[in-house]
């Protein structure tokens, strides 16, 4: 079916003074790029589901209280990063005990919702998490999936129907997933991609790191990802697991397939999260030194910034408040998302 486009209710937040419709409109636009040079590999992604999956990412990242309201054009195409907003319908025993025989993933896949919200890893039925379970389906609607599943092949487990920026597979002792999901190769880290060092995007960033790796292992990166999105912690249903999650998991040889999310409760905790140093822990780096949230944007707005007196020129025109994709400044206490 044909998508129908949100930007109208975005633009109509816009207008109620929350966030301004240009910045909207940038980002959506650099989203849009990013999924189209992902997407041409994958021929059987028409137009329409490519501007859903640009204008979900940069739903969640300017409201990620709120739930995405757009409807998936092809829900059948799954591909890299769908579904993460838009659960569907449905429920059953989500992560399972790691098999010694554990095969590739069955192109007939039937989505269904889970989550975890204990301590140890358990997984237990609750909202916005997604799996994949075998269903056998001989209808003509399953035969893209199919097509499109089987020219997929992880860089890191070498299974078909994900690419490394979703997989769950093969983490380190530490409890990241080591390789770069920009190129989905394991010979380099995203930090060292050529790509990534040409031109640094932080909307590219917040895809990899956090979008795609929504109730997932963490990429290994020295980036951050508590300093990504829009000035403050996403909600638990908005968030990739820490690492430690992640490992103990492992260490309890549970096993998660690419598409399902398991939530990590620790975000559930605002002094947890304060205090972690697992984002930037093993990563090659000392942990950086800001370690908060710049604030909201709503509070950028009414931040004064005055102008140097020996400033002349477009300077003057500069909006008010900070970009909100600059770099934080140091020192700024931690937020957290309301309720």
């Amino acid at each position: 079916m044909p998508y129908t486009s949100i930007f109208s209710q975005m633009k109509e937040r816009a207008e109620q003074g929350v966030h301004d419709y240009w910045k909207i409109r940038t980002y959506y636009t650099e989203c849009l790029m990013i999924i189209q040079r992902d997407a041409s590999t994958v021929p059987l992604m028409a137009p329409d589901a490519q501007q859903y999956r640009a204008e979900n990412q940069t739903w969640s990242y300017f409201w990620p209280e709120d739930p995405f309201p757009g409807i998936d054009p092809q829900p059948d195409l799954l591909t890299p990063g769908a579904e993460q907003h838009a659960p569907q319908p449905g429920g059953s025993n989500s992560s399972r005990p790691t098999s010694s025989s554990a095969g590739p993933s069955s192109p007939n896949l039937q989505l269904q919702q889970h989550s975890s919200k204990d301590g140890s890893g358990e997984a237990l039925p609750s909202r916005g998490a997604i799996s994949i379970s075998p269903q056998t389906d001989t209808s003509s609607d399953r035969s893209s999936t199919r097509a499109v599943c089987s020219s997929w092949t992880c860089g890191n487990c070498q299974e078909t129907g994900h690419t490394l920026a979703d997989c769950t597979r093969e983490l380190d002792s530490y409890g990241f997933l080591t390789g770069c999901p920009n190129c989905n190769k394991t010979d380099h880290n995203y930090d060292d991609c050529q790509d990534i060092l040409q031109q640094h995007d932080r909307v590219r960033d917040y895809h990899f790191l956090i979008f795609r790796r929504i109730g997932k292992p963490p990429i290994r990166s020295r980036i951050d990802i508590r300093l990504l999105g829009n000035g403050r912690i996403s909600k638990l249903d908005g968030m990739p697991q820490s690492s430690e999650f992640a490992l103990a998991r492992i260490c309890r040889s549970l096993l998660q397939d690419p598409n399902e999310m398991i939530m990590d409760p620790s975000w559930d905790s605002p002094k947890i999260i304060e205090g972690y140093s697992v984002f930037s822990r093993h990563n090659g780096a000392p942990a950086p030194r800001v370690m908060g949230f710049p604030p909201s944007y709503d509070e950028q707005q009414h931040q004064v910034h005055t102008q140097p007196p020996d400033v002349v020129g477009p300077v003057s025109q500069k909006p008010a408040g900070p970009d909100p994709f600059q770099q934080p400044q140091q020192d700024t206490p931690l937020q957290w998302a309301s309720n």
